[in-house]
């Protein structure tokens, strides 16, 4: 009997711990703004587990892009399309679809194949494959890019643009930050109301199994 309860209590706090862990994941929206402004002419970088190596997709365009991996030598011209929030990635041998996902200050990619996250890594197409996971993750947001040159006449302009761009930058994460942490309250009080009611279940069962001796 006991082993059975300890079986019970055991899958009930596994369950919790992965809604929790599900519950703090942000899903990424990768959108044509987000494309445009974050992906175009950047590289993504994961771990392939086929290859045992680094790969990673240069994004051309919303449609083209063009895959390579460290073990195989040669680029890869594929077609892509923007779908659902997420990418979907093909050619005559690759069929994937990725969904991007933002927890703990890491990206994450997961497609149709298997349920186990990858973590991915955005940056310069040029970034060594022993130095691509010292890129930064994807944003959560989009982060628009700065394209035009200042003058000599727009210095002074300029300087405070991107004093007042980086302060609402770092506002917007520590409104993320607090917007995350409100939710592992929440959770965790959840959590805590959980435990305490799976307690009393214990204080139950085992007087039914001492009443059960006598």
């Amino acid at each position: 009997m006991k082993i059975k309860l300890i079986a019970r209590l055991l899958l009930i706090l596994v369950t919790l711990s992965f809604s929790m862990s599900n519950a703090l994941a942000e899903k990424i929206e990768i959108d044509a703004e987000y494309f445009q402004n974050n992906m175009v002419s950047n590289c993504m970088f994961a771990f392939s587990k086929e290859r045992n190596g680094m790969s990673k997709i240069e994004f051309k365009s919303e449609k083209n892009a063009v895959y390579s991996a460290e073990s195989l030598g040669r680029d890869v011209g594929v077609s892509i399309k923007l779908a659902n929030g997420g990418i979907h990635v093909t050619d005559p041998r690759i069929n994937r679809k990725f969904q991007f996902s933002f927890e703990n200050g890491k990206s994450y990619i997961r497609d149709q194949r298997n349920t186990q996250p990858e973590q991915v890594y955005l940056g310069s197409c040029k970034t060594k494959w022993s130095e691509a996971r010292n890129l930064p993750s994807f944003p959560l947001t989009s982060i628009a890019a700065v394209t035009e040159q200042p003058t000599s006449s727009q210095v002074s302009v300029k300087v405070e643009k991107d004093e007042i761009a980086e302060l609402e930058k770092k506002l917007a994460v520590l409104k993320q930050k607090a917007a995350r942490k409100e939710e592992y309250q929440k959770l965790r009080a959840l959590l805590d109301q959980k435990l305490k009611e799976v307690q009393g279940q214990i204080q139950m069962l085992e007087q039914e199994y001492k009443d059960v001796l006598n």
